[in-house]
C-alpha cells in the first residue's frame, strides 16, 4: 500500500485455515482503502496463502512460515507486519463491524490513544459447542455511549483485585480494541518485542497502561467474538487449559521463559493472565505498581475454576506461595477462603445481571461470520450509528 491505512486489523493464525479465509472474507467486505489486514501464519498448510492469492487485494499483508514459532512470536511478527495508524488484534475465527473505522476516523480526529468496548458480540461457529450446531450470534442491546476514562487508575485497581476479572475493566486493549500503533512502537522500543509474556492481549493492556494519556469506552461493539471448535473458548469450557506448567501449550518453543515467582506455578487461565501481566509491569519498569499486585484472589479464583480438573495442583502450587513468602498458614487460608467467596458472589451477580438485566438478542442459524455480521449491520443501534458521537460523557473513572 502506497499510503499509510487508517486501521490495520491483525490476525496471528495456525491450522485453524477455514476459519482465517472466513474471517479474512468479512474484513474485506468492508470496502475501504483506509482499512488493512496483517496476517501471520505459522500454519501446516498453505491454505490461506492459496486463498490469499487469487484475491490480489492490495489491503492485505500477509507472511508464511510454517518453523517452530511459538505464539507469542507469531502475534509479534504480524503486528511487525502492519503500517496503520491504529491497529485492532483480533482472532481467527473473529471479525470486525464496518463501524471500526468511523470510530477509528473519531479517534484520529479527537487525538486519542485507545478505545475498548464495555460489551461484547458473540458468534458461536456450527458445532463450536454443544447445542450450537447450525451456529449461534448473541449481541447486546444497548444504547450507544462513549466515556473518557482514566486508564492509570484502573489498572491500579485491577492490580490490588488480583487481575482476576480484567475483561469488567475499562483498560487498553489492542486484542478487540483499538490502539495507536505508534504506542506499540514505544512499547517494543523499551522492551525489545511488541508482546511479551505467554498472553499477548493482556501483556499488551498493562504495558500500555503506563503509556495512554487519552483513552475512551464505547458502549457500542464494533468487533465479534468468534467461538469455533478450535477456540481456546470452546477447550476452556471443557479444562483443556489446565494442568501442570511442564504441558502448557504457550511454553513450547520458549524453552528459557521465566515464569514469574510470584504466580503460582500451573496451567489455568487465570494464572497466564496474570503472570502476562506482570510480566509487562516488570518490563515496563513499573516497580511500584508491580509492588501492590495481590495474590489472594488469583489463588482463590484458580481453586475454584479448576477444582474439577486439577484441584490439587491448585492446592499445591498455592502452599508453594506460603511457604516461598513465609506466611502463616492460617492467615493465608482464610485470606483466600475470603477471597473465595468474593469471587463467588461476584459470580452470581455478574450471571443474575446477565439473565435478568442485560438485554440481549440469541439468533439461531447463523451459519458464517459474513452473515452474522449483516445480521448486526441492520440492527438499529449500528443503522444510526452516525449518532454515536452524539453521546459523548466526561466523566472520568
Amino acid at each position: 500500500m502506497n499510503e499509510t491505512p487508517l486501521l490495520s486489523i491483525i490476525i496471528a493464525t495456525k491450522n485453524r485455515e477455514f476459519y482465517c479465509i472466513e474471517a479474512i472474507k468479512s474484513i474485506l467486505a468492508i470496502e475501504s482503502h483506509e482499512l488493512q489486514i496483517a496476517i501471520a501464519d505459522n500454519s501446516d498448510s498453505e491454505k490461506v496463502k492459496d486463498f490469499i492469492d487469487t484475491l490480489s487485494d492490495h489491503r492485505i499483508i500477509y507472511k508464511y512460515d510454517n518453523s517452530p514459532t511459538s505464539s507469542i512470536e507469531n502475534f509479534n511478527r504480524c503486528l511487525s507486519l502492519a503500517n496503520g495508524e491504529y491497529i485492532c488484534m483480533i482472532g481467527d475465527d473473529d471479525s470486525v463491524l464496518p463501524v471500526i473505522l468511523d470510530i477509528a476516523k473519531w479517534a484520529k480526529a479527537n487525538d486519542v490513544d485507545s478505545i475498548s468496548s464495555n460489551s461484547l458480540i458473540q458468534y458461536y461457529w456450527p458445532n463450536a459447542y454443544i447445542g450450537f450446531d447450525n451456529g449461534l450470534l448473541i449481541y447486546p442491546l444497548i444504547e450507544s455511549k462513549i466515556k473518557s476514562i482514566d486508564s492509570k487508575k484502573i489498572i491500579k485497581k485491577l492490580v490490588a483485585d488480583g487481575i482476576v476479572n480484567h475483561y469488567s475493566y475499562s483498560i487498553p486493549r489492542t486484542y478487540h480494541g483499538l490502539v495507536k500503533r505508534n504506542l506499540m512502537n514505544t512499547i517494543k522500543a523499551k522492551t525489545g518485542s511488541f508482546y511479551g509474556g505467554l498472553s499477548p492481549d493482556i501483556y499488551s493492556s498493562f504495558a500500555l497502561s503506563s503509556l495512554v494519556k487519552n483513552h475512551y469506552e464505547f458502549s457500542l461493539p464494533f468487533t465479534i467474538a468468534g467461538v469455533c471448535a478450535k477456540s481456546s473458548t470452546a477447550e476452556n469450557l471443557i479444562g483443556k487449559h489446565s494442568g501442570e506448567l511442564k504441558d502448557m501449550p504457550h511454553l513450547k518453543n520458549k524453552p528459557d521463559y521465566i515464569w514469574d515467582k510470584n504466580i503460582p506455578q500451573y496451567y489455568g487461565v487465570y494464572t497466564t493472565w496474570c503472570e502476562s501481566a506482570l510480566k509487562a509491569l516488570s518490563d515496563m519498569d513499573e516497580k511500584e505498581l508491580y509492588g501492590k499486585f495481590n495474590v489472594y484472589p488469583l489463588l482463590a479464583i484458580g481453586i475454584l475454576t479448576n477444582w474439577k480438573y486439577i484441584f490439587k495442583i491448585t492446592i499445591y502450587k498455592s502452599e508453594e506461595i506460603r511457604k516461598i513468602n513465609n506466611i502463616n498458614f492460617i492467615v493465608f487460608w482464610s485470606k483466600i477462603i475470603y477471597n473465595m467467596m468474593i469471587q463467588i458472589r461476584v459470580r452470581v451477580s455478574r450471571a443474575l445481571n446477565d439473565k435478568f438485566y442485560l438485554k440481549k438478542s440469541k439468533i439461531t442459524n447463523v451459519k458464517n461470520i459474513k452473515r452474522a455480521i449483516a445480521i448486526i449491520s441492520k440492527t438499529k443501534q449500528y443503522l444510526k450509528r452516525d449518532n454515536i458521537f452524539n453521546h459523548v460523557g466526561n466523566i472520568i473513572y
